[in-house]
C-alpha cells in the first residue's frame, strides 16, 4: 500500500497535496501545522481522533467537510473518507466503483485484510492489528519517534514478538498460543485466590460436611420417632404425608441452590463494564505505539476483553431468567403441595407434633441445600486446580515445540541483520558496531532484542529507529510480504547531525526503485539549505511548503 493524495472536500480546507513514491519533505518552521498534517493523514488511516485538544477547533474549521485520502493496495486505487465530526464513520471504497459507508471498527478489518493480505501465512493474524500494525510506519512527534519497536511497555514480549512475526512472515503460532494460555493461567490464578479469600479450605470444607451429615441423621432419628409417637398418623404419614414432604424438600432443594446461583450471576453482572473511553486513552496510545487486546490491546486486549464480557453478560441474563422463572414455577409447586399435605393431615388429626414434625422436615431440607452448596464449592475448587494442571502441561508442550523453531529464527536473523548492516554503515558511515536484532528463547518467552553496541545520543537512537524501520521495510519487500509501503517520521531529521541528514537523503534516494515512500518533517531552514548547497535537489522532493504567513489550516498552532 502508498499514498497517493489528501485534500478536503467539497471545500478546500488545505491545499490538495499529492504524494511522491519516494521522498516527501514537509518543510515549515515550528507551529505552522506540519505535524497537524501528518495527524491528517494518519486520521484518515483510521486512527481514533487527530488530537483532543485540537478536535473541538477544527470541527469548527472543517465542519461539514470532510478529509478525503486516496491510497494505492495492489494497484488498485482507493478512496478513503472521513469527517472530524462524525470520526466513527468513514466511506471507503474503489475509486472508480462504488463507495460506501462503514463503521470504523468495521472499516478496519477489511483494510488489514486488503493491507495484509497473507492468505499462505500459516500462523496466526487478525483483523482487529491495522492500527497496531500501522504504528510501525507512523511515528509522530508527540508520542513515538524515540521509541524502538521492542520497547512498547503495555506489551509483553510474546505479544511484540506476535506482531514482528506476522509482519516478517515467520510462523507467530507458538507467541500466540503462549499469550492465550498465559492469559488463561492468570485467570485461573485469580478465580483460586477469590475462592480461598473466602475462608474456603479443602480441609475445613470436609469437616464442614461431615458435621452437617451427622446432623441431618440426628434430625431424620428424632423426625422417624415424632412421626412413631402419633399413632393416628404413623401408618398414613408413610404412605401419603412422607410422599408429599419428600416431593416439597426436593423442590426446596432445588430452589435453594438456584438462589445460590442467582446470587452468584448477580455479584458477576454488578462488576463494571470496562470502560472503553478510559482504557481507550491508555491503550490508544499503546496501538499507536506498537499495537489491541494486544488480546489484550485495546485494541486487542479491550476487543477481546469486551467481547468475552458482552457475551458473558448475554449468557448470564439469559441463565437468570430461566433460573428465575424455574423458581416461580417449583414454588407455586411448592405450595400446591404444602395445601395438599395440609389437608391430608388435618383430615387426619390435629395434634401439636405435627409442627414439630414439619419444623425438623424444613430443616432437615436448609441442611441439605447447605451440603450441596459445600459439596459444589470443593468441587468448583478441584476443577480450577485441574484446569490449572491442564495449562501447565500445554505450556511444557509449547516449550519443546518453539524450540524446533530455533533454526528458522537464526535464518532470519542472518538476512535481516544484514539488511540493518547495510542501511546503518551507508546513513551512518561506520562499518564496525553496527546494530544487530536477536531473538533468545527462554522458557516461556520470545525475546526480541534490537542492540546498539554504542551509548546513542537522542538523535542517534532516532536514526536506530529509521535504519531498523528501512530494514524491515526493505525485508518485506525483498520478500513480497504484503505491508504499508510508506514511512513517516515527525520531527526527526532536525535533531541529526549534517552528515547524519545528508547521507540519509543519500541512502533514501537509493531506495526509490522500491517506491517506499518516506514522509519527513523539516523545520530548520539552515538544514534545506544545507542540502540544498551539497547539490542536492529538494524542489521536487517537498509536497508542502509552510511559513508563518501561510500555516495550514490558516490558524495557530
Amino acid at each position: 500500500m502508498r499514498l497517493i493524495k489528501i485534500y478536503s472536500y467539497p471545500k478546500e480546507i488545505f491545499p490538495c497535496v499529492s504524494f511522491n513514491k519516494g521522498i516527501n519533505y514537509v518543510l515549515g518552521k515550528n507551529a505552522t501545522g506540519k505535524s497537524t498534517f501528518l495527524r491528517l493523514i494518519d486520521f484518515c488511516l483510521l486512527s481514533p481522533s487527530i488530537t483532543k485538544s485540537q478536535n473541538s477547533e477544527l470541527k469548527k474549521i472543517f465542519g461539514e467537510n470532510t478529509i478525503i485520502l486516496e491510497i494505492e493496495i495492489r494497484n488498485k486505487l482507493y478512496k478513503i473518507s472521513r469527517s472530524i465530526l462524525n470520526p466513527n464513520n468513514a466511506e471507503f471504497g474503489l475509486i472508480s466503483g462504488d463507495i460506501e459507508k462503514y463503521k470504523i471498527n468495521d472499516l478496519k478489518k477489511i483494510m488489514f485484510n486488503l493491507i495484509y493480505d497473507k492468505k499462505e501465512y500459516k500462523g496466526y493474524s487478525s483483523s482487529n492489528w491495522l492500527r497496531t500494525l500501522l504504528t510501525y510506519n507512523i511515528k509522530l512527534a508527540d508520542n513515538y519517534r524515540n521509541v524502538t519497536f521492542n520497547q512498547n511497555p503495555y506489551l509483553s514480549k510474546n505479544q511484540i514478538s506476535e506482531y514482528f512475526f506476522f509482519l516478517v512472515g515467520l510462523d507467530n503460532t507458538f507467541t500466540h498460543e503462549m499469550n492465550e494460555l498465559q492469559y488463561n493461567q492468570k485467570e485461573i490464578r485469580q478465580l483460586i485466590k477469590n475462592v480461598k479469600s473466602n475462608n474456603f479450605s479443602q480441609d475445613n470444607n470436609a469437616v464442614e460436611l461431615q458435621r452437617i451429615k451427622q446432623e441431618i441423621n440426628i434430625i431424620e432419628q428424632e423426625l422417624f420417632k415424632s412421626i412413631g409417637n402419633n399413632e393416628n398418623i404413623s401408618v398414613k404419614m408413610s404412605d401419603k404425608i412422607n410422599i408429599k414432604n419428600n416431593e416439597i424438600i426436593e423442590l426446596w432443594i432445588k430452589n435453594y441452590e438456584d438462589k445460590q446461583t442467582l446470587d452468584y450471576f448477580e455479584e458477576d453482572l454488578s462488576f463494571k463494564e470496562i470502560n472503553i473511553d478510559n482504557i481507550s486513552k491508555l491503550y490508544n496510545q499503546a496501538n499507536e505505539l506498537f499495537g489491541g487486546n494486544i488480546r489484550k490491546t485495546l485494541q486487542e486486549a479491550i476487543d477481546l476483553k469486551k467481547r468475552l464480557q458482552s457475551s458473558r453478560k448475554i449468557f448470564i441474563k439469559s441463565e437468570i431468567e430461566d433460573i428465575e422463572q424455574a423458581i416461580i414455577e417449583r414454588s407455586i409447586k411448592i405450595k400446591k403441595k404444602e395445601n395438599e399435605r395440609g389437608n391430608i393431615i388435618n383430615s387426619l388429626i390435629q395434634t401439636p407434633s405435627i409442627d414439630e414434625i414439619s419444623h425438623k422436615i424444613k430443616k432437615i431440607s436448609e441442611l441439605q441445600a447447605k451440603y450441596s452448596k459445600q459439596t459444589s464449592e470443593i468441587d468448583y475448587y478441584n476443577e480450577l486446580n485441574a484446569r490449572k494442571n491442564e495449562l501447565n502441561i500445554k505450556a511444557h508442550q509449547l516449550e519443546e515445540k518453539n524450540n524446533e523453531n530455533l533454526q528458522e529464527y537464526n535464518k532470519f536473523t542472518n538476512k535481516f541483520n544484514y539488511l540493518l548492516k547495510d542501511s546503518y554503515t551507508q546513513i551512518i558511515q561506520h562499518n564496525d558496531n553496527s546494530p544487530e536484532l536477536l531473538i533468545k528463547i527462554t522458557k516461556r518467552t520470545i525475546d526480541m532484542q534490537y542492540v546498539f553496541f554504542e551509548k546513542m545520543s537522542e538523535g542517534q537512537n532516532m536514526i536506530m529507529n529509521i535504519v531498523f524501520d528501512l530494514a524491515l521495510n526493505n525485508y518485506c519487500q525483498s520478500n513480497n510480504i504484503p505491508t504499508c509501503n510508506f514511512l513517516i517520521y515527525d520531527d526527526f531529521i532536525n535533531s541529526l547531525d549534517n552528515i547524519t541528514i545528508i547521507n540519509l537523503h543519500k541512502y533514501l534516494l537509493k531506495q526509490e526503485k522500491l517506491e517506499t515512500q518516506f514522509i519527513l518533517t523539516i523545520s530548520n531552514d539552515e538544514l534545506f539549505y544545507l542540502l540544498k548547497k551539497q547539490k542536492i535537489n529538494l524542489e521536487d522532493k517537498i509536497i508542502l511548503n509552510l511559513n508563518i504567513d501561510n500555516k495550514l489550516l490558516k490558524r495557530d498552532y
